[in-house]
This record gives structure tokens, C-alpha cells and sequence, in this order.
């Protein structure tokens, strides 16, 4: 992805998180959150041009409408200093959760795996309007592909059940379950390399 991606990326990929539901529980409020979820897919693809992999989905106008946002095997993509844009609009939006939130989101970290190097795919999303056109496809086997030939493992998060079967068809197996508090429940998902 090139810096002048940036902005046509987030703004595709707020509209496709729009009603995601770990979205929804960070940022609840219907009015506010396409600002804030604006802000936040900023903050990702910074942090994945930065420390990772951001991959912009092209369509054949060569417009860009979605984004895959991959952490590499020996980065941490959030690290100490990673997450703290993301925490700033978390909690500028929700000053009454904090607890919760925080709680929420160790939660979602102690299941990340440490202790095997893997590629992490934080986000993917393609327009409502581009969905079932391959573009999410040609995004995700950029680094499924690099994966295979190094024989690296894949991990994911989903809060959305309706994308487990998607992400089941590329290699990817459920781990487990976490319930958020007052959230969604969130699955991690793991992908052994090919």
C-alpha cells in the first residue's frame, strides 16, 4: 500500500466494519461511530505500513476499496507503543467503560499465541459494493501464498461468525471462544501452512 492509499482504505474499510461487531462494542453509538472507526483503520494501516504488511485491494478502475492489514512472523504488531492510538480512540469514545474494555482487550490478547512465530492477519475488508468479486481473495493469499513457501503459520480473530466459514475455506480452524464482557463473543482462528 502506498501513502496515498491511505485514506481511500480507511474509508473503505469503515464502511465495511460499520455493523462488525467487535466495532459495535468499541464504539457504540451509531452516530459517532464512522468518525471514530475512521480514525482507528487509520491508526491500523499506519501501524501495519509501519511495523507490518498493508495490502490494498484494487478494483479494475484501479480505485482502491479494501485493505489487508498482516503483522509478520517476528514482529509484534502492536507491541508496548503499538496500540496506543488505538486505546486513545477506544477510550475517548467509551470514558465510562474503561475496565471493561481494558478487560476485553487482555482478554483478546492472552489468546494471541506467542510461543510459534505467525503471520497475523489483524484486519481484511473489501466494500460492501466490491464483496464477492475476489478482491478479499487476491489480498489474502499475498501473505497466505509467502506463508506456504516459508511454511509459516497464519492467526486471525473474528467477532464475526459470519466470516468463520470464509476464513475456514482458506486453511483456517476456530481455536476457541471468548465472550467479551457486555461483547461479542470472538474466536480465534489458527492456519497451519500448506
Amino acid at each position: 500500500m502506498r501513502h496515498g492509499d491511505v485514506r481511500d482504505a480507511s474509508v473503505a474499510l469503515t464502511a465495511t466494519f460499520h455493523d462488525d461487531p467487535l466495532m459495535q462494542w468499541f464504539f457504540p453509538d451509531d452516530a459517532t461511530r464512522p468518525i471514530l472507526l475512521n480514525a482507528y483503520m487509520r491508526a491500523s494501516i499506519a501501524l501495519s505500513m509501519q511495523r507490518g504488511h498493508a495490502f490494498a485491494a484494487l478494483d479494475p478502475e484501479r480505485r482502491v476499496v479494501g485493505a489487508a492489514l498482516w503483522g509478520p512472523p517476528d514482529i509484534d504488531l502492536f507491541g508496548p507503543e503499538g496500540f496506543r492510538t488505538h486505546w486513545m480512540v477506544i477510550l475517548g469514545a467509551n470514558p465510562h467503560r474503561t475496565d471493561e474494555l481494558r478487560d476485553g482487550i487482555a482478554m483478546l490478547g492472552a489468546a494471541h499465541p506467542v510461543d510459534v512465530g505467525h503471520f497475523y492477519l489483524n484486519i481484511i475488508g473489501i466494500e460492501p459494493s466490491c464483496r464477492g468479486t475476489g478482491l478479499g481473495s487476491k489480498v489474502m493469499n499475498r501473505v497466505l501464498d509467502t506463508a506456504d513457501a516459508e511454511q509459516v503459520p497464519c492467526y486471525l480473530e473474528s467477532s464475526n461468525i459470519r466470516n468463520v466459514s470464509l476464513y475456514e475455506r482458506y486453511g483456517f480452524e476456530v481455536t476457541s471462544e471468548i465472550e467479551l464482557p457486555n461483547g461479542p463473543v470472538f474466536r480465534p482462528m489458527w492456519r497451519d501452512p500448506k
